[in-house]
């Protein structure tokens, strides 16, 4: 018998979550405060009656450089059950999640990626950086001070989720790769139970600024060791989140500063902390660990390269290979004036030519093209290359903290 692909009634939803938890290393269904998907971006795989598979998706709006958002597809819960590996199941899902985007208008679709071999072939490209820090308090000492101005005050748990997420949306409104958290979004990450999103205990610190606005927060927990009175501990930090790099670095302060602590850690950091910039000795911050984050897979080449702002006036063509997409694949004309571009398709050679999940890659400056050249995933005349690097580069990495 054929295995069906098909959307899902709401009734169905707990017997289609089951394969999908079983894919997650999940005996059964958990129950966590955490927001849902819709379901009617829910796609199944049917053997006989029986859900084996599926994947789901949130509706998403990606900021791109220069601060314009657009509609992308969050492709969440990817999973097919052990029995059925090796039937195409994954192909056939991912296809149906991919015509879902495009007949919604969404200009990509993006994920984070259980495991970094999957997802490449479907035409995603790492479009976001994460790092891991450390900082043992005793090397933490800053060089100048990070004066805001302002105050911190702690927030229990359970109260803390609307003054957050009215920080969350200004602190991010000019961070390339950002997604905004739609609906009750930080139940889940404030949840005292801990869940994929987060959650446990935490403790949950706020700036409120000179002006009198909250503009910074963050959450982190507390890893004790040692004999009963004489405990000592470590900082997890699970989101720190500023605009203003003087706020984040203060953040940072306050963390190193709580009494008994030997060391900060922050396992889901931009490649770019600003902690690093009043460091008296920055070689005490420690990279642990750099990984990939926000996956992307182009969609609507139009509004990935048309709302977004450039570093440098110029005109390039791309030669975007696109076998699995006729409305990505072709030369794309992008002329940019005053920071801003014209995109539209053109019959002009190419300048650089590279395939839709590089040009995920690159689109919102997370990688250099130049770097991908050098690796034989962009090709081109030097030149032509580095134009394209200066003008599509940017100043400040992307990065993603949003799970899902």
């Amino acid at each position: 018998m054929t295995i069906e692909i098909r959307g899902i009634d709401e009734e169905e939803h707990d017997a289609f979550s089951l394969p999908v938890h079983r894919g997650f290393l999940a005996t059964r269904v958990e129950e966590h405060p955490e927001p849902d998907w819709d379901v009617a971006r829910s796609v199944a795989a049917v053997d006989d009656g029986e859900f084996v598979g599926g994947c789901g998706a949130y509706d998403f709006q990606l900021t791109l450089p220069g601060g314009s958002e657009v509609p992308v597809g969050g492709l969440t819960g990817v999973a097919v059950q052990t029995t059925h590996r090796r039937r195409g199941l994954l192909h056939r899902l991912m296809e149906a999640h991919l015509d879902d985007c495009r007949e919604r208008g969404e200009a990509a679709s993006v994920l984070m990626a259980s495991e970094s071999s999957i997802y490449g072939r479907f035409g995603y490209g790492v479009a976001t950086l994460t790092a891991g820090w450390r900082i043992g308090a005793s090397g933490g000492r800053f060089g100048r001070e990070a004066d805001t101005g302002g105050s911190f005050r702690f927030l229990l748990q359970e109260d803390a989720a609307d003054t957050l997420a009215a920080i969350y949306p200004q602190a991010m409104a000019g961070r390339s790769g950002a997604l905004n958290r739609p609906g009750d979004w930080y139940e889940g990450i404030l949840a005292r139970k801990a869940g994929w999103m987060g959650g446990g205990d935490l403790f949950v610190v706020v700036h409120n600024g000179p002006g009198g606005v909250d503009d910074g927060y963050v959450l982190y927990r507390v890893d004790t060791s040692g004999p009963p009175g004489g405990e000592l501990g470590s900082v997890d930090i699970v989101e720190l989140i500023a605009g203003d790099p003087v706020v984040e670095a203060a953040l940072w302060r306050f963390c190193l500063d709580i009494d008994r602590v030997e060391e900060v850690r922050y396992l889901w950091g931009p490649t770019d902390p600003a902690v690093a910039a009043w460091l008296a000795a920055p070689r005490h911050l420690e990279t642990t660990r750099l990984l990939d984050y926000l996956w992307l897979r182009p969609l609507d080449v139009t509004a990935l390269l048309g709302r977004r702002t450039y570093r440098a006036d110029g005109r390039i063509v791309l030669g975007v290979d696109d076998p699995d997409d006729r409305r990505v694949d072709g030369n794309w004309s992008v002329e940019v004036s005053a920071g801003v571009a014209q995109t539209e398709r053109t019959d002009d050679s190419p300048d650089v030519t590279l395939s839709a999940a590089s040009l995920g890659s690159v689109c919102l400056g997370g990688q250099s093209i130049e770097a991908l050249a050098r690796t034989g995933l962009v090709s081109g005349h030097p030149p032509a290359v580095a134009r394209a690097d200066l003008m599509m580069g940017t100043a400040r990495p992307p990065w993603c903290i949003t799970k899902f």
